[in-house]
């Protein structure tokens, strides 16, 4: 089991957090084209909210790109209530997440976030530099949220022939959270080529 934690309060000139990465597994899967599915179980000992401002990422999808890398998804928190948000990030240097868009976006839903119980989350990733990719999460056996039609990385000829340019990080990254400290906790992290089984 893994405690992640975040310390800068609102106002905070920079962010705080955790990453945690498997960079070998991701490397050899994301090549394939296949589809990768990225699990774990997630303790929140708290609801826990954002001030104006602040933001929480709990899990990157990234990828490298012309001034290197950057989050293209990300899996946080809604600011107000404690559900999962799922974005694709303002700040690319690419069109997207669909064809003829451009600019941040972000996709929320209604189910909470469990608090002081284990909750089983998936991630769903099929890598693509076009518009031929898709992004789903499952939380607690529930698909909450499905992208298809969307891009997923920048083009591989980014980075020289043989480097990793795609990755995946399990985050406590943000600043301005309610309250701060912030903590929650990870165990059984499993990375696949399918969908692994919700007890």
């Amino acid at each position: 089991m893994m405690k992640q934690s975040v310390t800068a309060a609102s106002g905070s000139p920079e962010a705080s957090g955790t990453r945690m990465y498997r960079y070998s597994t991701i490397n050899s899967l994301y090549r394939t084209g296949n589809p990768i599915y990225y699990s774990f179980w997630a303790y929140f000992p708290q609801v826990t909210t954002l001030s104006q401002g602040g933001f929480f990422n709990f899990l990157q999808i990234q990828s490298i790109g012309p001034s290197g890398t950057d989050p293209v998804w990300i899996l946080g928190i809604q600011p107000s209530n404690f559900t999962l948000r799922l974005e694709w990030w303002g700040n690319l240097q690419m069109t997207g997440p669909h064809v003829g868009e451009s600019g941040g976006k972000a996709y929320d839903q209604p189910v909470p976030i469990p608090v002081g119980r284990w909750v089983f989350i998936q991630v769903m990733v099929t890598p693509r530099e076009d518009f031929t990719g898709a992004v789903k999460v499952w939380q607690n056996g529930a698909l909450i949220f499905d992208m298809s039609n969307v891009k997923t990385k920048y083009p591989e000829s980014l980075v020289a022939a043989g480097t990793q340019s795609f990755f995946i990080a399990k985050n406590a990254y943000g600043q301005g959270l309610i309250p701060t400290p912030n903590h929650h906790y990870v165990d059984d992290v499993a990375i696949s080529p399918g969908l692994m089984p919700y007890p």
